[in-house]
């Protein structure tokens, strides 16, 4: 335990969850961890730290081991193969690029834009009895600047493409994946940062999660000094931690080798940071947890504020004739409302159409917010409020389907910091997300967006003046339905906020529901190790719902529910209870989908349970899924059968 420390001025992320379908947190043994270090409502506050230890540059004998390389162009990339050749490896290597390959040396190239060619090499190799027990992902160490959207092609989108290839696979065979990048990890406060190198991150942490059977690792490095000195050490090092490491995520820098960790800190009792009357900005002001934030800092300081969002509102003057001719129900009408209790309550309103994902359109607000109210004196980064349609699984990714979310939230943070660059605002809160480290169902886009504004906000906290803040939330309750106990409400999301912003630098935090360590637990580990029922064979009753209990209905049903009952350590199930409110998570969603998987033989989307997640529902997507594997009779027969119920 430490007092609150000044952080180098790493990032802090804000966890994204603004819905129910993450469902109440696990419950966590809160009496481990000292009173001092939670708020009231028992949010715990942490600080990222990288204890270091001497790496070991001793490779041992791969001799028997099947390893897959995808290697980048760098030289060094190249020599990662070449070293575990030597330890006795067999190895094959996917070169990114359009070059020759060479059969014979197990060396073919394969163009990174083009997806469907590692799944093509991969079922290839299997058809000639070679599958690999170990891959190392490469093709994110360049040496050479990429823009945003480019380095996304190999840290988030090519590594997606290979688990697409591995990890069906991997629930009967077994694959490690070392993902290596370079400038992804703020460690020493002194190494280059990459930003859209961190996405490879941030989407590491989901893929063992949808891929049974596939252990992930996150390496990050820095490259050796040009002489040949250097050079040799480096390798062996790298080759040591890829063929020989353990923890989830390691950086190497030099000759150490640092481990994540994470350490509770002190809740800071300052609160001081904001002006009376002071100029706010807040990017995406008019979202759930953006306007969350405008209603505190109302309440707080009656401020000057200025709401950047994509929505385009009508003029103030055209409010009330709006107001006239649609309905109380229409969403503009109801922003209308919203904004109007903002100036009630003593805050000035501003509210812009900015995409922050679009070049130009931040600077252009900022400029028209400077001519109305004159200096900006802090800003809050909230945008993002995507609701299910940030919830792609590895399975349905595509770039096209990942590109808005990852362009709107990273992008639009790096041209935040392009617009800032000619200012100079007291602080700058960056909301992001505990995806970043928890992961989750369906969130590999999420956190890896999130994972790179993490690192934007480190990048900009080390060129002093502005600081820069990013708090990775757990859950906030904004909107209706959240029960109490299962969210941070946003009074004490905000009251932690101004605590932060009173410290005089910048940094990182992890803002989480009871223990983070044991979250960590569930993430790693899996959740029904950590349910009491799973442990000790019990279970508990069925939890008190606004739905009344329904009994299944016929054998398929029974054996849904007893699905459910075994994961969730409950007594009964109801077929139109719902798994969330049950308890159950996105953790627990991971694992229901792969015994259904066992049971039924069928293949369910993930994206089917967070819309639909019910016994009665997903028996009907069981039913469909099995017709279509059926002849004519046998459907006829299953048919009848679901009449009868």
């Amino acid at each position: 335990l430490t007092s609150l420390p000044a952080p180098r001025g790493g990032v802090r992320g804000v966890r994204e969850r603004y819905d129910l379908l993450k469902g109440q947190p696990p419950a966590q043994p809160r009496a481990s961890v000292p009173a001092m270090t939670m708020t009231a409502q028992g949010v715990e506050l942490s600080v990222p730290t990288w204890p270091r230890t001497q790496a070991s540059p001793q490779v041992p004998s791969l001799a028997g081991q099947r390893w897959l390389v995808l290697e980048s162009a760098a030289p060094g990339a190249a020599s990662v193969t070449e070293r575990l050749h030597l330890a006795g490896a067999d190895v094959v290597s996917l070169v990114a690029g359009t070059g020759t390959s060479d059969p014979v040396a197990k060396c073919f190239a394969v163009d990174p834009s083009q997806p469907e060619a590692l799944t093509e090499h991969l079922e290839r190799l299997r058809g000639e009895g070679w599958t690999p027990d170990h891959v190392a992902y490469l093709w994110p160490l360049l040496k050479e600047h990429r823009d945003l959207d480019a380095g996304l092609g190999t840290s988030f989108h090519g590594l997606l493409a290979l688990a697409k290839a591995l990890g069906p696979g991997a629930a009967k065979a077994p694959v490690t994946l070392d993902v290596v990048t370079t400038g992804a990890q703020d460690v020493t406060g002194e190494e280059p940062l990459v930003p859209w190198q961190s996405a490879a991150v941030g989407a590491s942490r989901v893929l063992p999660q949808e891929y049974p059977g596939l252990t992930v690792r996150a390496v990050d490095i820095t490259w050796p000094a040009p002489d040949a000195a250097a050079s040799a050490p480096w390798l062996e090092r790298l080759v040591t931690e890829l063929s020989s490491g353990r923890e989830p995520v390691v950086a190497l820098r030099g000759p150490y080798r640092h481990v994540e960790s994470f350490e509770p800190v002190a809740v800071p009792s300052a609160s001081a940071a904001l002006k009376t009357g002071g100029v706010y900005v807040i990017v995406g002001g008019l979202g759930r947890v953006g306007f969350a934030l405008a209603e505190q800092l109302t309440q707080a300081v009656k401020p000057k504020l200025v709401l950047l969002s994509r929505r385009t509102l009508p003029a103030p003057g055209e409010w009330d004739a709006w107001r006239a001719g649609h309905d109380a129900q229409d969403a503009t009408s109801r922003i209308i409302e919203r904004v109007r209790s903002l100036e009630q309550a003593g805050a000035q309103v501003l509210a812009l159409r900015a995409d922050a994902g679009v070049a130009g359109q931040l600077d252009k607000a900022l400029q028209l917010a400077e001519a109305k109210f004159g200096r900006i004196d802090g800003v809050f980064y909230a945008a993002g409020d995507g609701g299910m349609a940030t919830r792609i699984s590895v399975a349905e990714s595509t770039p096209e389907a990942a590109a808005p979310l990852l362009s709107g939230r990273l992008g639009g943070l790096s041209r935040l910091a392009e617009a800032l660059a000619s200012r100079s605002p007291d602080f700058v809160v960056v909301q992001s997300s505990l995806t970043v480290l928890l992961g989750g169902m369906a969130v590999s886009a999420v956190a890896a967006a999130h994972a790179g504004m993490d690192a934007v906000a480190a990048q900009q906290g080390r060129r002093g003046g502005t600081r820069w803040y990013t708090v990775d939330w757990d859950v906030w309750g904004v909107g209706e339905g959240f029960r109490p106990d299962a969210v941070i409400s946003p009074s004490e999301g905000f009251r932690l906020l101004r605590a932060l912003i009173s410290q005089p630098t910048g940094g990182r935090y992890l803002a989480t529901l009871g223990s983070l360590a044991a979250r960590l637990q569930v993430a790693r580990e899996g959740a029904a190790a950590t349910r009491p029922g799973a442990k000790s064979g019990g279970k508990h009753p069925r939890p008190p719902l606004a739905n009344a209990f329904v009994a299944p209905r016929d054998e398929t049903e029974e054996r849904v529910a007893g699905l459910w009952q075994e994961l969730l350590g409950l007594e009964t199930v109801g077929i139109t209870d719902n798994f969330f409110e049950l308890g159950g998570h996105s953790l627990l969603g991971v694992q229901l989908l792969s015994r259904i998987r066992e049971a039924f033989q069928v293949e369910l989307s993930m994206r089917a349970l967070f819309e639909s997640p019910t016994v009665e529902v997903m028996t009907v997507a069981i039913v469909e899924a099995s017709a279509s594997q059926l002849d004519p009779e046998a459907l006829e027969a299953m048919l009848a059968e679901l009449e009868q119920a």
